[in-house]
């Protein structure tokens, strides 16, 4: 992956995988993938499938992440 942000809708994005020493590569066609995100979210409101689990993992993440923020406050940087 060349990027670590969303690229422009109009933009295929590459994604190039390496595990246990193989190598495999993925186009993925031009898409608006905040459109995308936004109509899946309220598919999953609408059904009511998915979105409670979806959003307890999201809290999850969170929690996490202000775990390791924490943690890394703690920490000395070494140049």
């Amino acid at each position: 992956m060349d990027r670590a942000y969303t690229t422009p809708s109009e933009m295929a994005n590459h994604i190039q995988v390496i595990s246990g020493g193989r190598d495999a590569s993925f186009t993925i066609p031009p898409a608006d993938h905040f459109q995308l995100m936004i109509q899946a979210v309220c598919s999953m409101v609408l059904s009511g499938r998915g979105f409670k689990e979806m959003h307890t993992r999201n809290l999850q993440l969170a929690d996490m992440a202000e775990q390791m923020e924490k943690g890394c406050h703690h920490e000395e940087l070494r140049h």
